[in-house]
């Protein structure tokens, strides 16, 4: 019996076709069988296995072979099991399923053969080795009691026609996806640089006033015509009014988002941060993109296949255009007469970050050297204003810099400006206590999430600042956390050596976050519980 199909141009033969060995010639057995004029030579031929994986940038089926074996696709004939016949094809077959055990295994073993003629049963079926699924028996029932009639099926249609043109209409996870990006931006205010935060403010600032206030007047509109259930294919007036908002929607959101969303560009140093921001815009980009086909689709008319169809296209194509990655170590706002000493100073630093094997902001911060190709320091006073430059540093690095700087300044005949006499004793203003805000801001009511936004700071900046007043007593830590997880940490921190948050966090679990412990730690010193080194 021929146990594959052949996959040749003859198809000389068939998955269950059965036939008589009558020679052996080394690696080719020739095959007979009834009905045809020739022998078959048959040859070896090869199984092979596949893995299937979604490739995460194109979201394409990728296969990969994990193994094979080659045989000749026969085996003797003589007998097979009714689960191991599955997918044959048989001329002729004696059947014996008067022992059938499972559900369907007697519907496989009849349906093996080609005619009714070919088939004999060695045994009788009876109504205990025909297994009937309840479920199976029940929808069937229902499905011959209760059939759909004409009216049931216009109002699923008119329903469906409904739900797509609403969802049509509907811009809010353009919204949710802008607003995330903006969370991530304001998170990390203090190492995201460059102009992409006003850009965000902007496109939302467009997005609400020119699309979402003028949609939710449309909504009701259009609301109000599709509770007539109507066929919306048919109805003219509903098709002129979907047109005209498609191609409205269009011109805004290309207007919107189409000037920064194709060339975003993400200035930082923290490769994390770069990633996550760059994968929360990618999905935007994504997210408009979709809406967008399917708003062009529209603007002659809304089809349900005609959507369905470019919906589903759109979702699983990259945009055309992808947003622009900013790599590490390339500033974009620099004033341009000043690109030359920028990249002089980039190749300094890659020099040192690769002799030294450390991460390139080490060396030089980018906003830092976005500022000194801007105001280009000549003194030591002068570049300890440079944020980002403190003692350490300029201990490090200061003469380097100021080297290349001052080398710049005289090939491009910059003269420096004027300075004190006494150049170190420059007049400092009179620091405020940064801390001491976000207390006073905390105990007039605020969340430390209000505080962390109405401040542009990240969360894990004021939540420092409230546990310090949570070690000095003035703030009570229960007003932070439970009761219960005070407790569980505080057990934790008095039965071990170590004070880190980062084993406390892995072994207390996700139930516990690493404000909880921050607070809770902050608690125990002031107690005196625990005494840090």
């Amino acid at each position: 019996m021929f146990v594959k199909n052949d996959t040749s141009f003859e198809k000389l033969y068939y998955n269950g076709k059965i036939g008589t060995i009558v020679d052996i010639d080394e690696d080719i057995i020739h095959v007979r069988c009834d009905g045809d004029s020739d022998d078959i030579a048959v040859t070896m031929v090869v199984w092979q296995n596949y893995k299937y994986s979604i490739d995460e940038e194109t979201s394409e089926i990728s296969e990969t072979e994990i193994g094979s074996f080659t045989q000749h696709p026969l085996k003797l004939a003589w007998a097979i099991t009714i689960h191991k016949s599955q997918g044959l094809t048989f001329e002729k077959a004696i059947i014996d399923a008067s022992s059938a055990f499972a559900h369907g295994q007697v519907y496989v073993a009849l349906s093996r053969c080609k005619t009714i003629e070919g088939m004999i049963l060695s045994s009788p079926l009876s109504a205990q080795c025909i297994k009937n699924d309840s479920t199976v028996q029940e929808f069937s029932r229902s499905v011959e009691q209760n059939p759909p009639t004409a009216a049931l099926l216009t109002a699923a249609k008119i329903e469906y026609q409904q739900l797509l043109v609403t969802e049509l209409f509907d811009f809010s996870p353009i919204q949710r996806r802008l607003n995330y990006c903006m969370k991530l931006l304001k998170e990390n205010y203090s190492v995201v640089f460059g102009d992409i935060h006003e850009q965000f403010d902007r496109m939302s600032a467009s997005l609400k006033a020119d699309i979402i206030e003028v949609n939710n007047r449309f909504n009701v509109q259009l609301q109000q015509l599709l509770h007539r259930n109507i066929d919306i294919e048919q109805n003219e007036e509903l098709q002129e009014r979907i047109s005209k908002a498609s191609a409205y929607y269009v011109d805004k959101t290309e207007t919107i988002f189409a000037p920064v969303i194709n060339k975003i560009s993400i200035e930082t140093d923290n490769k994390a941060v770069r990633k996550a921001i760059a994968t929360a815009t990618d999905k935007l980009h994504t997210e408009i993109a979709i809406k967008l086909a399917c708003l062009n689709a529209c603007q002659n008319g809304f089809n349900v296949k005609n959507y369905v169809d470019t919906k589903a296209k759109a979702s699983i194509e990259k945009p055309a255009s992808k947003p622009a990655k900013q790599k590490a170590d390339q500033p974009t706002t620099i004033a341009p007469e000043n690109q030359t000493l920028a990249d002089r100073l980039k190749a300094w630093r890659t020099e040192k970050f690769n002799s030294l094997n450390v991460p390139a902001y080490v060396v030089l911060p980018q906003k830092a050297l976005v500022e000194l190709a801007n105001q280009l320091p000549c003194t030591p006073t002068q570049l300890k204003a440079i944020k980002g430059f403190g003692k350490t540093r300029i201990a490090q690095f200061g003469g380097e810099i100021l080297d290349i700087i001052i080398n710049y300044r005289n090939e491009n005949g910059i003269t420096a400006e004027p300075q004190p006499a006494e150049e170190t004793e420059i007049p400092k203003k009179e620091k405020v206590d940064t801390k001491q805000t976000s207390f006073d801001m905390f105990m007039a009511g605020m969340s430390v999430e209000m505080i962390a936004k109405e401040r542009q700071m990240a969360v894990t900046t004021i939540e420092g600042h409230i546990a310090h007043y949570v070690k000095t007593g003035d703030i009570d830590v229960n007003r932070l956390v439970s009761p219960h997880k005070i407790e569980l940490i505080s057990t934790y921190f008095m039965n071990t050596d170590t004070l880190m948050l980062g084993p406390a966090k892995e072994a207390l679990g996700d139930e516990i976050s690493y404000s909880d412990l921050k607070m809770v730690l902050s608690y125990l010193q002031h107690t005196g519980l625990v005494k840090m080194n």
